[in-house]
């Protein structure tokens, strides 16, 4: 209990974290910037090409089909600061967050392999591929089991260079991982469905206030 007189007590850096996942405003990071639009460049792998040779779109906040999990896309916010997440360096970088949650459908087993559910592609000033950090929308946890059946939320968080515009969009694949079991050498595993997503899309960067 606060003591009196005490103001407001600031949450721990995992009640932040829930809030800039879920509830916080997204805000953008660069006084007077106008619209910057996404820059998308070369194949990565059918990523950004058109159907019937690219994958097919996915729908924002839609539950998506993709070998032993499904995947839902919330959406995507941009961040100066995401306690505890801490970037590389103290500064010169913001964070691109996809907010996603998985859940296990596949085998009855649960993944530590989530991380390569989700990747991002031709947003200037994002050296990786894949996200630099996963973290538990509710506890802030990484590399924390999914379990069959528990859908878990996660912010995928990609580290960008603070010099580079901020995208009004951006492009999203979602890549599938089926659990595979060898019955000869009695272990399992979960291995990529395809080098290429099942399922790609351009989702916008949300800049108004969550509800």
């Amino acid at each position: 209990m606060a003591s009196p007189g005490a103001g407001t007590a600031e949450p721990p850096p995992a009640g932040r974290l829930r809030l800039a996942l879920l509830n916080a405003p997204v805000r953008w990071l660069v006084a007077g910037i106008a619209a910057v639009a996404v820059l998308v460049c070369g194949a990565f792998g059918g990523f950004d090409k058109a159907a019937p040779d690219g994958p097919p779109p996915f729908t924002v906040g839609q539950p998506y089909a993709a070998g032993g999990w499904t995947v839902t896309v919330h959406g995507v916010r941009a961040l100066d600061e995401l306690p505890p997440l801490r970037h590389k360096e103290n500064s010169g970088w913001r964070w691109i967050v996809v907010v996603a949650t998985v859940e296990v459908t596949d085998a009855g087993q649960s993944t530590l392999f989530y991380p390569q559910a989700l990747q991002i592609h031709g947003v200037k000033g994002v050296p990786g591929k894949f996200a630099d950090h996963v973290a538990g929308a509710a506890d802030a946890a990484e590399n924390a089991a999914v379990h069959p059946g528990v859908p878990a939320r996660f912010g995928y968080c990609w580290e960008q260079r603070a010099e580079a515009p901020v995208p009004t969009e951006l492009q999203v694949g979602i890549f599938a991982l089926t659990y595979t079991f060898d019955n000869a050498t009695n272990k399992g595993a979960w291995l990529p469905a395809k080098e290429r997503p099942a399922a790609a899309a351009m989702v916008p960067i949300d800049t108004k206030p969550a509800s």
